[in-house]
């Protein structure tokens, strides 16, 4: 065989080994992207011009710290000016019947009086469990009516009466002490 067809024949031979390796790659390369489709390190960006810069600014330390002075100074005018009073006193002193006064379809009734009462001075009562209405109209109307309370003029401001702060509920592995 003269050198030319032995230099082609090796040059073929190495050729085609290496598409052949080529091939196994890209076969190896397939599998391993479906079995990674949706991992990180083969998750491709879609180029949608966002600049990441564009929503992040420098804080000015000074002028931060200047706005939480003001922020505090604001809040301590509105409090010195304030009285502390009763809820009872805030919502108008209402005539309020006692649990025992009422039968069960009129309890649902001034329970719903109150919490609108209530409402209207941005009190709010949240019970983070479910209870019967009696229960709830006996805690408004033993326990937060006698509550004290900041009567400031903030026409956006809530005060906000949680049943479990004063009720809290003990679990049941509490109960069991392990010795």
């Amino acid at each position: 065989m003269s050198d030319k067809k032995k230099e082609n024949k090796t040059n073929k031979s190495k050729s085609s080994k290496k598409e052949s390796v080529k091939k196994r790659k890209e076969t190896d390369d397939s599998k391993e992207s479906k079995e990674n489709q949706g991992s990180v390190e083969h998750f491709e960006l879609i180029d949608d011009g966002y600049e990441e810069d564009t929503f992040v600014e420098e804080i000015d330390e000074d002028e931060a710290e200047e706005e939480f002075k003001h922020f505090v100074e604001e809040h301590d005018k509105e409090l010195k000016g304030a009285k502390v009073v009763k809820v009872f006193d805030k919502i108008g002193k209402p005539k309020i019947k006692k649990l025992s006064e009422l039968d069960k379809d009129s309890i649902n009734d001034e329970y719903k009086k109150l919490i609108c009462l209530l409402d209207e001075k941005n009190i709010v009562i949240h019970f983070q469990n479910e209870y019967p209405k009696s229960e709830m109209y006996r805690f408004v109307t033993e326990e937060i009516m006698n509550q004290a309370i900041e009567d400031t003029k903030k026409p956006h401001g809530h005060i906000n009466f949680i049943y479990e702060d004063f009720h809290p509920e003990v679990a049941e592995d509490d109960d069991e002490e392990t010795y």
